[in-house]
């Protein structure tokens, strides 16, 4: 199983996310017969505001699931600004816990991040947590997703040899997707792919284009396991 996962981050406004939406589902109703056989999982993870906009918009589409790109590590109560899994699950079936953008902004600790995969698996939201080098913990997780800080946004992505090393450091459990993520686009995930090693990616900036994400899924799609 490949995953492609999208991360808007805080990007874009409701108009753009609109357009993204109906401009990727054209690219893909095409062929959907033949799409919905392929053993691919496309992610989308906009902002709270658009979960069920986003949610509504490919419903129909049984290889499309919605992500949330944070959970409170708090359940329901009185906690101003604070977003539970508890009500996310509503909206989408992934979230993505300790991104480094939340590790850097929002400081988040060890324990937080334990807290909100905890929060998650009791409310039945899967999970994608993000590691920055060795010295992020690796807990159970439905997927791993490997970020190294230099490549976030940079355009400056890793040499596939090396988050291959990193697999190898970081030893995922048996049945624990990983992902790479940091500048991967339609133009560089051949390597990746080519080692047999990598089963999806983390997508920041390249996401934004709805037809450089649909090229990326082509080839993912083209790809033998």
């Amino acid at each position: 199983m490949y995953y492609l996962v999208a991360n808007w981050k805080s990007e874009m406004d409701f108009h753009q996310v609109k357009a993204w939406c109906f401009t990727f589902l054209d690219s893909i109703n095409y062929d959907i017969g033949n799409l919905n056989q392929q053993e691919i999982k496309v992610i989308l993870g906009p902002s709270y505001l658009y979960l069920r906009f986003v949610q509504q918009t490919f419903s129909r589409i049984p290889f499309i699931y919605i992500a949330s790109q944070d959970v409170s590590p708090l359940g329901k109560g009185k906690y101003t600004g604070f977003v539970p899994a508890e009500s996310v699950k509503d909206f989408c079936e992934y979230a993505i816990v300790g991104h480094s953008e939340r590790r850097k902004h929002a400081r988040e600790s060890e324990e937080e991040i334990k807290k909100k995969l905890a929060e998650c698996k009791k409310h039945g939201v899967k999970t994608i947590l993000c590691v920055r080098e060795t010295k992020d913990q690796l807990y159970a997780s439905d997927i791993v997703a490997y970020e190294p800080v230099e490549a976030i946004g940079t355009g400056a992505n890793a040499d596939a040899t090396h988050v291959v090393e990193m697999k190898k450091k970081l030893k995922p459990a048996k049945g624990q997707a990983y992902l790479y993520g940091g500048s991967a686009d339609d133009k560089n995930i051949d390597d990746y792919l080519a080692t047999g090693e990598v089963d999806g990616f983390l997508v920041g900036t390249a996401s934004l284009d709805p037809k450089k994400f649909f090229a990326m899924f082509q080839k993912m799609l083209g790809n033998e396991r």
